[in-house]
């Protein structure tokens, strides 16, 4: 549900945010990449378009793709953000941990049990109880799927982007959790 969620929340943003600048992050290779790290980029930019491709804003939106660009070029631009949405393990390291940016961290449910092992400033967190942990239990925890519904992670950006004093076009309302959780 990656796509379908982060499309949805960044729909409904823009709805309110219409000057809403949009940058996707991804793989981060090493200082000497391979095969291996080339394809995971591939596949991240893969995700990356699938996504952009649902967005009724694509022609009038702003966007900026840095998935597979190096650490420090990443930092570069992280530095200019005013916030994230990023799992909380390895993905929000550079805009959490190092440009100690204001934003929305998910993660499994086993992963919460080493959260520790991750530094962050000033993320919220997602609510384990709506988080529902998939597949194999055998899995490392910060390989484990998992699925948590979209809504979760906007109301925490609406509350972040009112705390930040960045004026909606409108006002915003919390949007309802489904009845499924």
């Amino acid at each position: 549900e990656q796509v379908e969620g982060t499309a949805n929340i960044l729909t409904t943003l823009y709805e309110y945010y219409p000057k809403l600048g949009v940058v996707f992050d991804g793989w981060t290779p090493p200082l000497t990449s391979s095969d291996y790290h080339r394809a995971e980029i591939r596949k991240d930019n893969e995700v990356i378009q699938e996504i952009i491709k649902k967005l009724p804003f694509r022609k009038q939106g702003r966007f900026g793709v840095i998935a597979g660009l190096p650490m420090l070029e990443k930092i570069r631009v992280g530095m200019s953000v005013d916030l994230f949405m990023a799992n909380y393990t390895t993905g929000s390291i550079n805009v959490a941990r190092i440009c100690r940016k204001p934003g929305v961290g998910h993660m499994s449910r086993r992963m919460v049990e080493h959260k520790s092992q991750h530094i962050h400033y000033r993320t919220r967190e997602i609510d384990p109880q709506l988080v529902k942990d998939q597949g194999d239990l055998q899995t490392l925890a910060g390989y484990i799927d998992y699925s948590l519904p979209w809504q979760a992670i906007y109301n925490q950006l609406v509350v972040i982007l009112a705390e930040l004093n960045i004026e909606p076009s409108r006002p915003v309302d919390a949007l309802p959790m489904p009845i499924d959780i």
